[in-house]
């Protein structure tokens, strides 16, 4: 039982220092903040993802990174519009492609 316990441990500690930040969302809030689902990829390298936070009403919104020069740029897709709109505002769950 104890080497399970250290091996978990040592998988844990190497699965820590291999992960790096790609993209930190500025704090204007209309780009979005706390992203809460996972990320999803296109064909052609980008990233989209969900923010329960921030946008044009602070509900949420739907983005897309892409990767321009080496470094990611974000660009909104979707602000969601609050509770009242039904649209799906706060987002926690990721998107799917269809």
């Amino acid at each position: 039982m104890q080497v399970i316990a250290a091996l978990i441990v040592l998988c844990v500690a190497c699965a820590a220092s291999s992960q790096q930040t790609t993209y930190s969302f500025p704090s204007d809030w209309l780009s979005g903040s706390n992203p809460m689902g996972g990320l999803i990829w296109d064909t052609a390298g980008n990233l989209y993802g969900t923010t329960r936070d921030g946008g044009a009403s602070s509900k949420g919104t739907v983005f897309k990174l892409s990767l321009q020069g080496g470094v990611w740029k974000e660009t909104v897709l979707y602000s969601f519009k609050g509770y009242n709109y039904k649209d799906g505002s706060a987002p926690v769950a990721p998107l799917l492609f269809r």
